[in-house]
């Protein structure tokens, strides 16, 4: 019994001392030495900020089927809620938040958050705004105008300060935004020739008097 457990005991020894020379020489060869990962990620450095900002608690248990699709566009900063983690997402679109997103989804934002600056730059001591909200549309209202999105007289009717006195046919910045006006803003803002004539069009963007939702 002895002799054989010193036997086991002297094998065991002995293949010690060799994997304590063979296994540094093994892991020191890279396995996939020339193999290049096909992507590589790496995490945004204010990611929890951002997940924070997208957690709306009129999305987050609501059981909408549209929470997947509200939460990408929202931490694309496509969408941003109305603050205090509160989409409204029973809300009609606006004018000016349709307007806003289509110039976002652009890529646009910074040519907005420009022309606000040079609007207000422009404007008389009194008439500065300092109130963020009242003017986070304003860049994207002025660059509307420019592009042919919305007429001059727009514009003028959406910096009225006083919307609720303004008659028919006002362009009011608050109202629900209508389909067909959707249609042809995306077509303006992406450079996509609109066919008015065409019953295609009509259907492809639905087209009729049915207000966003």
């Amino acid at each position: 019994m002895k002799k054989e457990f010193f036997n086991k005991l002297r094998i065991g020894i002995s293949m010690a001392v060799i994997l304590s020379f063979v296994l540094p020489f093994v892991l020191s060869i890279p396995i996939h030495a020339e193999e290049e990962p096909e992507k590589i990620y790496y995490g945004l450095k204010n990611a929890s900020a951002v997940l924070d900002n997208i957690n709306f608690t009129d999305v987050r248990n609501s059981g909408t089927w549209a929470k997947e699709a509200i939460y990408k566009a929202a931490a694309l900063d496509i969408v941003k809620g109305y603050g205090n983690r509160v989409f409204g997402r029973t809300n009609y679109v606006t004018k000016e938040e349709a307007i806003a997103i289509i110039y976002r989804v652009a890529g646009r934002e910074k040519d907005a958050q420009l022309a606000a600056e040079a609007l207000d730059i422009a404007r008389d001591i009194e008439d500065k705004k300092t109130y963020a909200p009242s003017m986070w549309s304003d860049g994207y209202l002025r660059l509307a105008a420019n592009e042919g999105l919305i007429s001059r007289e727009d514009l003028e009717d959406a910096f009225s300060a006083e919307q609720s006195e303004l008659g028919t046919g006002a362009f009011l910045r608050r109202a629900p935004a209508q389909r067909q006006e959707v249609a042809y803003w995306i077509s303006k803002v992406l450079g996509i020739e609109p066919f008015t004539g065409s019953r295609k069009f009509s259907t492809a963007f639905g087209i009729g008097p049915a207000q966003i939702l």
